[in-house]
């Protein structure tokens, strides 16, 4: 790959999360002082990261950074041959357009909205679950990923009982070191088997579910969508919605918990819902880096991103920006206009996901508060650990009791 001429000293990335507040000051100093610096990942590969709200916002929405990864030039983000996810088709600008174009129909506020009455139900029903378990209970694996994998699974049509072996192979592909390559090839393998069993099985029996439409369209409009396509739509769906929303979902939580008099005024007033969800998608201190390849050079301010170079937006730095927003660091359930965020992207990539996310968070807190009226945490929220990864950045653990 092109090598970027530079005389600045290339931090490591992922930073540390497990100090919160170290993390904050660390962000600050770079917005404030080296807004775009050089970072060394993993795979020994630099790029440039995106620290501040303006140029993450500029870089997600122009086309000069492409989504396409998967480039020989790009920086590999981990460790192992398997460097970076790909996507043969992305780099087709009219089939990434054709594809946005298809999944919106099946993601519109509208439609989504008619799903919000079983995800209800299944968020209801696992609270109760949760209610029966000892305590001190971890929220992320009794409440948060089970959520989004049960909601997920419910748009697909992924019987309840495969549901589980489907969330180990999501784990397995996450993972970011060398040594964990022969996992994440077995666990890419297996749910590309798997999403062609349930093809086929949809084709067999077909129904009202997102996949029966998109077979449709693979079937009756001359294979415009081919198998393997289909397949990665499936796996996209059920990867992004998986990790991010059951991360988000736990912690939102967290940060309600850790901010009681807005916890309350939540509890005392369901109609603050709405805010509190974007406050959250907002204000989450760890988000994974989202990576973009530059196919031209592009001046971000007084940095020249050279063509070829990678870089990568840090949304838990950009939506902390004091340029962007007043008192970054307090979180307010009330504030004005909280979804200009970044936690769906912004531009040709924005999440096609975000309403279905949405209604995950709102079901999920929901059911919690209507639940657990003494939720708290197990620990002191200083003991709460964080990590970043490839996929599913954030809290290792959440113990909670009640």
């Amino acid at each position: 790959m092109d090598e970027p001429v530079t005389t600045r000293k290339k931090c490591p990335f992922p930073f540390d999360a497990d100090d919160l507040g170290a993390l904050a000051r660390t962000y600050g100093e770079l917005r404030e002082h080296d807004p775009v610096p050089e970072v060394t990942l993993p795979s020994g590969d630099t790029a440039y990261l995106i620290t501040r709200y303006a140029d993450a916002q500029a870089v997600l929405g122009d086309r000069r950074f492409s989504s396409d990864i998967g480039r020989p030039e790009a920086a590999r983000l981990r460790e192992g041959s398997d460097g970076n996810f790909t996507n043969p088709y992305i780099a087709d600008r009219a089939w990434h357009l054709r594809w946005r174009k298809l999944l919106t129909r099946a993601f519109t506020p509208q439609q989504v909205e008619t799903m919000r009455e079983s995800v209800q139900a299944i968020a209801h029903e696992l609270a109760e679950e949760m209610a029966g378990r000892e305590r001190p209970v971890d929220l992320l694996q009794a409440f948060a990923f089970q959520l989004p994998a049960r909601g997920i699974s419910e748009l697909l049509g992924i019987p309840v009982l495969e549901q589980q072996q489907v969330r180990g192979w999501v784990d397995a592909l996450a993972t970011s070191r060398e040594a964990d390559f022969s996992e994440r090839a077995e666990a890419g393998m297996a749910m590309w088997q798997y999403s062609l069993g349930l093809i086929a099985d949809k084709r067999a029996r077909p129904g009202e579910h997102l996949i029966d439409r998109l077979i449709a369209v693979h079937d009756d409009e001359d294979g415009k969508l081919s198998e393997d396509e289909l397949v990665m739509t499936i796996i996209a769906l059920i990867v992004g919605n998986n990790e991010n929303t059951a991360r988000q979902i736990g912690q939102g939580m967290f940060t309600l918990l850790n901010h009681p008099g807005q916890l309350a005024d939540l509890r005392a007033d369901r109609s603050l819902l709405p805010g509190a969800v974007e406050e959250i998608l907002r204000s989450t201190p760890v988000y994974t880096a989202l990576p973009r390849f530059a196919t031209d050079e592009v001046r971000l301010g007084e940095c020249v991103i050279p063509r070829n170079a990678t870089v990568l937006v840090a949304r838990d730095s950009a939506q902390h920006d004091e340029r962007w927003i007043d008192e970054p660091l307090k979180f307010d359930i009330r504030r004005k206009t909280p979804t200009r965020h970044l936690a769906f992207g912004h531009g040709p990539s924005f999440c096609i996901g975000a309403s279905f996310a949405r209604l995950q968070m709102s079901c999920g807190f929901t059911a919690l508060l209507d639940r657990f009226p003494g939720l708290a945490l197990a620990v002191p929220p200083e003991e709460v650990s964080w990590t970043y990864r490839l996929l599913g950045s954030g809290a290792k653990t959440i113990p909670v009791t009640w």
